[in-house]
């Protein structure tokens, strides 16, 4: 007995406002899974979650309508694009474990949420950018660690809430990340930044501010800053060299410490703190 025919690479629509399933014809029109070629689209409006529910490959996602919310959710599978790809302003994608990865020209702009609390950022020559009205949240249970292998830029706000950052260089990954000018980094708990093999590690061109936990926040990426790094709470010790131009803050009670390593920084900050130990 002969299949139902593929249609060439096309725009595949979630009809589905109930959510579901990925894997379920019927919740797409035509009705059929999009495949590596197609372009998946989620942004009929109202309130559901699309659940990806094993391993995928497409063109691209588009995320996010008009009205309601459309969450978009991984729950332990990976989903690569290839082609570039949008979180609206209503839109939620829940990295929940397994992965999001880039492909040729994968990358990825997010206007909505991206919410990352287990699972992977990766590709080769891929990227995810945050608009300036996008907000990505890292917020697994603690001690996740989150492996960011392909360059983050960030023009909007980033929530490091809980677990370890770890900016990957190591084989076909080219983990970066970029905080923009006018951009906000907001750790808010005890945290630490890494970069593994190498690379570009963490340029800072906005602000950082450490506003919540009371003990340590190692930075043992490398740091180059002409940005603002704020302490407001705890301390930040930076333990990976860089370069340190623009204003460093450090708030009544808090503490910055610059010398978590002997560091071999480049140029000397601007202190403007109350508690810098360098």
């Amino acid at each position: 007995m002969l299949g139902v025919p593929r249609l060439p690479a096309a725009a595949l629509i979630w009809t589905n406002t109930a959510g579901g399933n990925w894997s379920v014809t019927n919740n797409w029109s035509p009705n059929q899974i999009p495949g590596a070629a197609d372009a998946a689209v989620i942004t009929n409006s109202g309130n559901y979650v699309v659940t990806l529910d094993g391993n995928q490959s497409v063109g691209s996602l588009t995320l996010g309508g008009t009205g309601g919310t459309q969450t978009f959710t991984t729950s332990g599978n990976a989903l690569t694009l290839s082609q570039a790809s949008y979180v609206g302003t209503n839109g939620i994608l829940q990295l929940n474990g397994g992965g999001l990865f880039g492909a040729g020209a994968g990358n990825l702009t997010v206007s909505g949420q991206l919410n990352w609390t287990g699972g992977a950022l990766g590709g080769a020559s891929t990227s995810v950018a945050v608009a300036t009205n996008g907000v990505l949240t890292l917020a697994g249970v603690n001690g996740t660690a989150y492996s960011l292998g392909e360059i983050l830029t960030n023009a909007g706000t980033v929530h490091l809430q809980s677990g370890n950052l770890e900016i990957d260089w190591c084989g076909t990954n080219y983990g970066a990340f970029n905080n923009g000018p006018g951009a906000l980094v907001d750790i808010q708990a005890d945290v630490a930044v890494t970069n593994t093999c190498g690379g570009a590690g963490w340029a800072n061109q906005g602000t950082v501010r450490k506003s919540g936990g009371t003990g340590v926040t190692v930075i043992s990426a490398t740091f180059n800053n002409s940005g603002t790094l704020d302490v407001e709470s705890g301390t930040v010790a930076l333990a990976g060299g860089g370069t340190l131009g623009g204003t460093l803050l450090a708030e009544a009670g808090a503490a910055l410490d610059l010398d978590a390593g002997a560091l071999p920084w480049g140029r000397r900050p601007v202190l403007a703190a109350r508690a810098i130990r360098s």
